[in-house]
């Protein structure tokens, strides 16, 4: 994440899918690289890595970070409620992750 946060999104996706080959494409990872590639312009593979996530059955605050890479505001916070009404612990560290700093304004947030 490091990487992808100081704006070397080349080595953090590089990092990224090495991690979801060696990992057998757990959600938490396969988020990470949804959302990379989001952010790097690429939306159609983006989409594809969450059509992925939601055949695993991730959970939704890892399908939420690929919404927020994509900037679509009112999916990314149905699936934050839906963590949230899950009590889900991935909301924890969420109002002070950096890739939804963009979406603290949105009223739902």
């Amino acid at each position: 994440m490091a990487h992808e946060l100081s704006g070397r999104l080349d080595e953090a996706i590089q990092m990224y899918r090495s991690s979801c080959e060696l990992t057998g494409e757990l959600p938490a990872p396969l988020s990470l690289l949804g959302h990379a590639v989001a952010v790097s312009g690429e939306t159609a593979e983006a989409r594809r890595i969450m059509a992925r996530l939601l055949a695993l059955s991730g959970q939704p605050a890892d399908i939420a970070v690929v919404y927020a890479g994509l900037r679509e505001a009112d999916e990314t916070m149905r699936w934050l409620e839906i963590a949230a009404r899950e009590r889900l612990l991935h909301l924890i560290p969420v109002p002070a992750d950096p890739r939804f700093v963009w979406l603290q304004s949105h009223p739902r947030f």
